[in-house]
């Protein structure tokens, strides 16, 4: 089950990312977004697992 929460990031950090995952979209050749990269660097950061 996926549990929804609400972040705020300063515009300058949103703005970084998403041109970072334009950047990874381009090299994985699939479309990410600026969530993605959130989610994949809290997963990296503490190790987490995906229940599937």
């Amino acid at each position: 089950m996926n549990t929804q929460i609400n972040i705020a990031l300063l515009k300058e950090w949103k703005e970084e990312l998403e041109r970072l995952a334009r950047v990874y979209s381009v090299d994985e050749e699939k479309t990410l977004t600026y969530l993605d990269l959130i989610r994949r660097a809290i997963k990296e950061k503490y190790g987490l697992k995906e229940d599937k």
